[in-house]
């Protein structure tokens, strides 16, 4: 009786190695450098779309796909939420998920698309603006863009015919390109600074100062970010460059500053966060650096 009830689940466990493993990258959204596979996919037209619209308009876009390898590809193009904080969550969630999600707005031309081998295909994209005055500030989501694995890779449904089960591992890169829709003339960004702190980080040659940035306003952000830093006299011994990235309204983002080699004693440093025009920020902080004798 055990040996009869063991045996489909030892089969049923061999089938299970036919399945195709496949590790999605988000490319093109996440800090640092990925390599893509060979026949990785290019969206010759950017990753990020930005739009000034008005409530009840039209706006026509398209992304240009390319296919620089030698065999075609078939693509998957899907809508999807995008929110993030300093913690490093990210969530894609479904469209609509949260209230400041255009994807309802969206349609995309094509829902599967193959572009030939050294070729470009350029897919429409449609935003319809809901004809509502009480939007205001700032809309995003992302369109997908994901490569299907190779007829070779699809998974096996006979798998009575199947004498040797092989177990796959295949990677494929999937893009997000961020489609951002300002409501014109409306709304602005808010900044809120928290948890201002010394650490002691494995990039940096000395301490690091670190600083979450929330955006609680209605309209999105992308600042350049800079640390100056002084001695107690005013001279100026440092200017040090952050991360800057965008910051969508209702999501944060954790600035680094990567100090220099100090001795011990109370310093001055000035947080410049500079979105352009009139959105400037500016925080002073003292530091007081101690060091082990």
């Amino acid at each position: 009786m055990n040996t009869t009830n063991a045996l489909p689940g030892h089969r049923q466990a061999s089938r299970m190695l036919l399945y195709t493993v496949v590790l999605f990258l988000l490319y093109g959204l996440l800090p640092g450098t990925l390599v893509p596979p060979a026949e990785a996919i290019l969206i010759n037209n950017g990753l990020t779309h930005v739009y000034a619209v008005v409530p009840g308009g039209t706006y026509d876009g398209e992304l240009l796909i390319a296919n620089p390898d030698t065999s075609d590809v078939t693509l998957l193009l899907y809508l999807s939420d995008y929110l993030f904080d300093a913690e490093d969550t990210i969530e894609y969630g479904d469209p609509g998920s949260h209230a400041r999600s255009n994807a309802p707005w969206i349609t995309i031309g094509a829902e599967r698309v193959t572009v030939p081998a050294g070729t470009e295909r350029a897919v429409p994209f449609r935003i319809s603006v809901p004809d509502d005055p009480s939007l205001t500030g700032t809309y995003w989501s992302l369109i997908m863009v994901e490569p299907l694995p190779p007829e070779e890779f699809q998974e096996v449904d006979n798998f009575e015919e199947v004498t040797d089960p092989t177990f796959i591992i295949r990677t494929i890169v999937r893009y997000g390109i961020q489609i951002i829709t300002d409501i014109s003339g409306t709304g602005e960004p808010a900044l809120q600074l928290s948890g201002a702190r010394l650490a002691l980080e494995p990039e940096g040659d000395g301490p690091t100062f670190v600083v979450d940035v929330a955006n609680l306003g209605t309209q999105w952000i992308n600042p350049d970010t800079w640390l100056e830093l002084y001695d107690l006299q005013g001279t100026q011994l440092a200017i040090i460059p952050g991360d800057g990235g965008r910051i969508f309204p209702n999501t944060s983002v954790r600035q680094r500053f990567f100090l220099p080699p100090l001795e011990s004693g109370d310093y001055l440093a000035l947080l410049v966060i500079d979105g352009g025009g009139q959105h400037v920020f500016a925080a002073r902080y003292t530091l007081r650096i101690e060091t082990e004798e």
